[in-house]
């Protein structure tokens, strides 16, 4: 539960600093249309998720999917951190 937090919450705090950089090390800038794809995204891919984790659930089992689901969130936040682009962050 605290990694989805973690996936909602991240944008807020974020978005400012990538929009109007606040960090002039940190390589990548966004234009307000990326910013509102960052945004979206979340739920999309929710929405897409669910639908597929439901019928992983049914095959593999209730914890092997949650062990599953961890290989793709580290994934997600090395692509966050190590971005140098924006289409990595999208």
């Amino acid at each position: 539960m605290l990694s989805v937090a973690f996936f909602v919450g991240w944008a807020s705090p974020s978005l400012p600093l990538l929009l109007h950089g606040g960090d002039a090390e940190y390589p990548v800038r966004l234009n307000l249309k990326e910013a509102s794809w960052v945004t979206a995204l979340l739920s999309i891919g929710a929405a897409v998720g669910s639908v597929i984790s439901a019928l992983i659930v049914n095959i593999i089992g209730r914890k092997n999917t949650m062990l599953f689901t961890v290989v793709p969130s580290i994934i997600a936040w090395l692509l966050i951190v190590f971005a140098t682009s924006s289409w990595v962050i999208i």
